[in-house]
């Protein structure tokens, strides 16, 4: 009754939709909106700009919708969104297109590793089709995410044959692929390994060792060097599509794992356990000591340093409108230095962040210079310190803090402030995050300040690319 004393006022049709939303109206209530703003329905009031008087619309909405049956009412289009069913799920585009993924079977992955036969894994893969139509209502429900597994002859299907290549083609280098391989199989009774390291002027080196029943002892088989003649991705592996609640999806091919050498011969590295170098050592030192603006906002905590394309739109956003807390040290801005920790009286950070490795994985070409180092990394950790009071600064103006994930691994990597500086603990195993991403988020965890997961490829690789 008191809105038939006031004025008309006459509202957007989508400022509607999110103030009935912020009442928390249900589902059903929501979508006879929508449908009744889309057509026009008498007494509503919707005018030819496509607004729509409120005053009306809550009155036909409190007064006539409970005596207007189903017939009556025009059907609802169907939001865009992912749907769950039983062994399927449905998204519907923004653009009205359904598409229908439905659990297939098993299917056998087919894979070399580098010095063993071929293995053959079994892993369940989905089918797609399209659909003219889709009721929500039956037997399905809203879901905020999922990942199919989809076989490489379905995937043009999805989105054609030309996008389908270029994912497909053989490249001549990948910083993906920097870093020691390696993998251990039994011959014949007798174990073995193999390693085969990347440098990133595209330099391949091959060790194999033996171990034999009677020595016990390992000893060198073969060794060879070699240069990078092509990587491309293994063929016959499946697909991983991800499924987004706005009704968009993200399709990830397999990682370029095999590599083919100048001397003919070629590798697949799926299955080896690969350790990476630290990004700070591979590219050109640039000198960030972040930028965290004033006022409230986003403000950019952690990001993978081995995307350069991606750091450089990284670093324009820190000089217009966003926060980034992010520290990269050049020659001139701290390369090198270190940071006592507060809570290690006579240590510096580096104890706590890395703990004590080889002197490769620091940065040295021989023990003597690690030694003579104190057994610390070479890049230094006073970028730590001023990582740590650019965050404490963006905490205490009340920022988002945003996280950026290797592509397609958002969420793996994340271990616990205790475990980064025990020996065990791989920092370089390439899984989410490179090694001082995981000493940051370990931080952030411990000091139990939230921050937002994102994939690298959401903002960044797609614009860099």
């Amino acid at each position: 009754e008191k809105f038939k004393g006031l004025e008309t006022k006459y509202f957007e049709k989508d400022a509607v939709l999110q103030f009935f939303s912020r009442l928390g109206s249900s589902a059903d209530v929501l979508r006879q909106l929508d449908a009744l703003l889309q057509v026009g329905v008498v007494g509503v009031g919707v005018g030819a700009d496509g607004q729509v008087c409120l005053r009306d619309f809550l009155e036909f909405l409190y007064v006539q919708h409970d005596q207007l049956s189903n017939s009556e009412a025009p059907e609802a289009p169907l939001p865009c969104g992912l749907f769950a069913g039983t062994n399927e799920y449905v998204l519907v585009k923004a653009d009205g297109e359904i598409l229908k993924f439905k659990l297939a079977g098993e299917c056998q992955e087919i894979t070399k590793r580098p010095v063993s036969s071929w293995q053959k894994i079994k892993k369940d893969f989905w089918e797609v089709s399209r659909l003219e139509t889709f009721d929500e209502q039956h037997g399905v429900f809203r879901i905020d995410a999922a990942e199919v597994q989809l076989r490489e002859e379905d995937v043009p299907k999805l989105v054609g044959h030309e996008v389908h290549a270029q994912p497909t083609k053989p490249q001549g280098f990948s910083s993906a692929l920097l870093g020691t391989f390696t993998d251990c199989f039994v011959n014949q009774g007798d174990k073995a390994r193999f390693r085969l390291s990347i440098s990133k002027d595209a330099g391949v080196y091959v060790e194999y060792d033996g171990k034999s029943k009677e020595s016990g002892q390992y000893n060198l088989l073969d060794a060879f060097r070699s240069q990078l003649a092509e990587v491309k991705r293994p063929t016959g592996i499946l697909w991983t599509l991800r499924l987004g609640s706005d009704g968009n999806y993200q399709l990830l091919p397999p990682p370029l794992k095999v590599i083919t050498l100048t001397t003919g011969q070629s590798f697949d590295l799926s299955h080896c356990v690969h350790s990476e170098p630290a990004a700070v050592l591979l590219g050109p030192r640039i000198g960030l000591n972040g930028n965290v603006l004033e006022g409230e906002g986003e403000c950019i905590v952690s990001f993978p340093g081995k995307y350069a394309d991606c750091w450089r739109l990284c670093v324009e956003r820190s000089l217009h409108r966003t926060s980034v807390a992010c520290v990269f040290l050049g020659d001139e801005h701290g390369w090198g230095q270190h940071a006592e920790n507060p809570e290690e009286i006579g240590k510096c950070y580096c104890h706590a962040l890395y703990g004590e490795r080889g002197h490769q994985q620091f940065g040295f070409r021989s023990n003597a210079e690690y030694e003579a180092n104190g057994r610390r990394p070479l890049w230094g950790c006073l970028w730590f310190k001023r990582w740590r009071d650019n965050v404490e600064l963006a905490v205490s103006r009340r920022q988002r803090l945003v996280a950026y994930f290797f592509e397609g691994q958002v969420g793996e990597g994340l271990i616990t402030w205790p475990e980064l500086c025990k020996k065990e603990t791989n920092l370089w195993d390439g899984k989410g995050l490179g090694a001082s991403q995981k000493a940051e988020l370990a931080f952030l965890q411990k000091m139990g300040y939230d921050f937002e997961q994102r994939d690298v490829r959401s903002t960044f690789l797609a614009r860099s690319e």
